[in-house]
């Protein structure tokens, strides 16, 4: 879980460059999403690697469990802040 935040953070900066630079340069935001299309491709080629390679095996595997864990607790609270909502207090 340590690694997982890091992780996804150094994801959505990695995948935001493109796009945030294709937008200062005034390019086509074409260019922009085939470029960030590229890097999810590159970043998804690095987690099936992460996976294969025996090294890193056990370190993809955590942060992956800690996404799921990140993401049960946000439809936790998701539950709770409708089941407020639906509650019309």
């Amino acid at each position: 879980m340590a690694l997982c935040l890091p992780a996804l953070f150094v994801a959505g900066a990695l995948q935001a460059i493109p796009r945030a630079i294709a937008s200062s340069l005034s390019l086509p935001p074409e260019l922009g999403q085939f470029s960030t299309l590229g890097l999810d491709l590159a970043l998804f080629g690095a987690f099936i690697t992460g996976l294969v390679a025996e090294k890193t095996r056990f370190i993809v595997l955590g942060i992956l469990a800690g996404i799921a864990v990140l993401f049960v607790v946000a439809a936790g609270a998701c539950v709770l802040l409708l089941a407020g909502l639906a509650s019309g207090n």
